[in-house]
């Protein structure tokens, strides 16, 4: 069994166990089990009960996939239970290999098979997932080598498998049945004066290798590719064995074709690598909101899994009717000259109209106004597609692909280069969709903003000695919020806090709270009800509740002498008391009915006399170096 069929078994053993698991691929999983051509089992190795089948199988065996289901693989396998049973041992020690076992059919006939299996293990239940390939026909070749000189003269010849006689020592080919010279497209008596370098596609001191290597063994099995007469290359598969002719040791070779099956090993090794590479893509995408670096990873992998040298992005601005060029790669030049493209061309408005790809074998030898000639001779540009980006039957963007050769175009290619314009799209749509939910969230935010403001203002013209107090307060509490060491994102909550700081007041009746005399107990008693009324009035609306502190804490002391909880020492959150140095500075150095503004010396050596006991001493000495470094700013102003 070749190389690369083990390597697939490998591949696709383990997205099979995937899939099993809940992977979300589990339908296209599905499809190549299913689907391959080769008989698959899965069998519980412990018990040996067979627990899945494909198509092939059925096929192969003659039962139903259901019959096969409720089948034990001993009552598949000819030989002795007890051989069964050592054979499971084996494949339960979790390495890979190959056994030869016979197999009944459901007609009662027996086939040889080879059987390739992989050991998988999951939540403690070990199965092997098996590839069974009939040798029926490899079987009666060998017994055939063993017959009579004459009548192995004569299968020799007359076999339809391509068969040569080779000496090991020179590469020189002894002989040649008429299934070869069919084969190759020489006739035997030139094949019969060649050497097997010049039919086999690698260097002299391999083919001498592989000659050494085959001439030591009892048989060996080697992939290769053979060129015929006509110059086409085919993959073949050699299988080979050494014999006595005369007393001399020759090389007895027997050649398969596998190019159709190298071909379908090839596509499904193809799907598999693309599958991972758009796993991969879709984890890119979903690691970052940048939509500049999602499609980056997406021209990266159509460079590396599309084998093609450039290719570009542009997001189309209905607005402006322009496609804008915004990431590119593998350009020789630092970026492509066309940073935008405007309708008007045709095969640009028969990409954004009509949704169509557009396919220029040569650009060289193209009559459309595509790309400037200069950047088509720089670059050596040959082959181009432009895909237009499609999103609910809208036209979000441009995803071109350039090759400097003629580019060998299969089916997968083109899906895979549909599924990368796919996912191009849904990111350009998310990102727009996100840009406008950014926007209209910010407005919002603006208003929300703008409301609190307005609210302020409010309280301020209620009470018209302490107009413009809010503001000023805010304005140094951010300051000292950020001297002290807030994080940029919670300093706007400290803002809408300070401008709410007194909505508590809107409970307070004027009478009390624009009284020009000294307040009476009971009074005041009303007075120190506002921090609980701020609480009220903001706690149910979540949008303000992480601004809450400085409305409700304001009036708490570091000794625990305040209001209204009794708060002591850092129980007070820290942005109501940043905001309490700031109300009693701003406060003091205002004019009030009941008595005139203080001096800033006067103002400063009374916080320092609160210190420790009305204020936080740290924060006490932040405020005095900021007020020093205010100072300092307005004196170089």
């Amino acid at each position: 069994m070749s190389g690369i069929l083990k390597m697939i078994s490998e591949k696709l053993t383990e997205l099979l166990i995937k899939d099993r698991l809940g992977n979300e691929n589990k339908e296209f999983f599905r499809t190549l089990f299913e689907g391959h051509s080769s008989v698959m089992l899965i069998i519980d190795a412990y018990t040996g009960n067979i627990i899945d089948a494909n198509i092939a199988a059925v096929a192969f065996y003659g039962w139903t996939i259901d019959e096969l289901m409720q089948m034990n693989i001993k009552e598949i396998n000819v030989l002795p239970k007890e051989i069964v049973e050592s054979n499971l041992e084996k494949y339960r020690s979790g390495k890979q290999f190959s056994l030869h076992f016979f197999h009944r059919h459901a007609d009662g006939s027996i086939s040889p098979v080879e059987i390739l299996s992989n050991t998988i293990e999951s939540n403690g239940r070990v199965l092997y997932y098996s590839i069974i390939t009939d040798i029926t026909e490899r079987l009666r070749n060998e017994d055939a080598m063993r017959h009579s000189e004459e009548r192995s003269r004569l299968l020799f010849e007359n076999h339809s498998a391509v068969m040569i006689l080779l000496d090991p020592e020179t590469g020189t080919i002894v002989k040649a049945n008429h299934a070869a010279g069919t084969f190759y497209g020489w006739s035997i008596d030139e094949l019969q004066t060649m050497n097997i370098q010049q039919i086999t596609n690698v260097t002299l001191e391999e083919a001498k290798a592989n000659m050494a290597k085959a001439k030591n063994l009892t048989q060996n099995e080697f992939i290769f590719r053979h060129q015929r007469a006509d110059g086409s290359v085919r993959d073949v598969e050699i299988f080979s064995s050494p014999i006595e002719v005369d007393g001399k040791r020759i090389l007895y070779v027997i050649i398969h074709d596998i190019t159709e099956r190298k071909l379908a090993e090839n596509k499904l090794f193809l799907q598999l690598q693309h599958m991972r590479a758009l796993r991969e893509v879709d984890h890119a995408i979903r690691g970052t909101t940048d939509i500049y670096l999602s499609l980056k990873s997406i021209l990266a992998y159509t460079l590396s899994e599309l084998q093609v040298d450039a290719a570009d992005i542009f997001l189309f601005n209905r607005n402006t009717s322009t496609l804008r060029h915004v990431v590119g790669r593998g350009f020789l030049e630092t970026a492509v000259s066309r940073a935008e493209i405007k309708l008007g061309l045709a095969y640009i408005d028969k990409l954004l109209f009509e949704g169509e790809i557009v396919h220029i074998k040569n650009l060289s030898e193209s009559s459309d106004e595509l790309l400037d000639a200069a950047l088509v001779k720089n670059e050596g540009f040959v082959e181009y597609y432009a895909i237009p980006l499609i999103v609910k039957n809208k036209i979000v963007g441009l995803f071109e692909i350039f090759h400097r050769k003629p580019l060998p175009i299969a089916a997968e290619w083109l899906d895979f280069l549909h599924t990368l314009a796919s996912q191009a799209a849904i990111v350009i749509e998310d990102h727009n969709l996100f840009r406008k939910l950014y926007h209209s969230n910010q407005e919002l935010l603006e208003a929300y903003d703008e409301t609190i403001a307005g609210w302020s203002r409010a309280l301020d013209i209620r009470d018209r000695e302490t107009e413009g107090h809010s503001q000023r307060v805010t304005d140094l509490t951010m300051k000292l919020a950020q001297l002290a060491g807030i994080k940029e994102e919670e300093i706007v909550h400290v803002r809408r806090g300070a401008l709410l700081h007194d909505i508590g007041k809107m409970g307070v009746p004027d009478s009390i709270l624009l009284k020009q005399d000294s307040l009476t107990d009971s009074e005041w008693g009303i007075m120190r009800q506002h921090p609980g009324g701020a609480y009220s009035l903001l706690a149910p609306i979540a949008y303000l509740r992480p601004a809450l502190d400085i409305p409700y804490c304001h009036h708490e002391k570091w000794d625990g002498t305040g209001y209204p909880r009794g708060l002591k020492g850092e129980e007070i959150p820290l942005s109501a008391r940043l905001f309490a140095i700031v109300d009693v500075w701003d406060s003091l150095r205002s004019n009030r009915c009941y008595r005139k503004k203080w001096k800033d010396e006067k103002v400063i050596e009374h916080i320092k006399s609160l210190s420790g006991t009305h204020f936080d001493p740290k924060i006490v000495e932040k405020f005095l170096t900021l007020l020093v470094s205010s100072q300092l700013s307005n004196t170089e102003s």
